[in-house]
């Protein structure tokens, strides 16, 4: 069973992100040079293999 992610206010007050997945829950905050997302899935996913520019990624379980 997945634990359901509990963000605090300052990112639940974010923009959504506009990503197409079910049970996703995506946080916005991005600036001129910058992007974050907080991203909270309610059940496994899977992604076909892509690339972006420079980027890292922190998952927390």
């Amino acid at each position: 069973m997945q634990k359901e992610a509990s963000f605090s206010p300052i990112i639940t007050t974010l923009p959504q992100a506009d990503i197409p997945v079910e049970g996703l829950d995506a946080y916005l905050f991005q600036g001129e040079h910058q992007q974050i997302v907080f991203m909270s899935f309610k059940k496994d996913a899977e992604f076909p293999e892509h690339s972006h520019q420079a980027q890292w990624e922190v998952i927390l379980l």
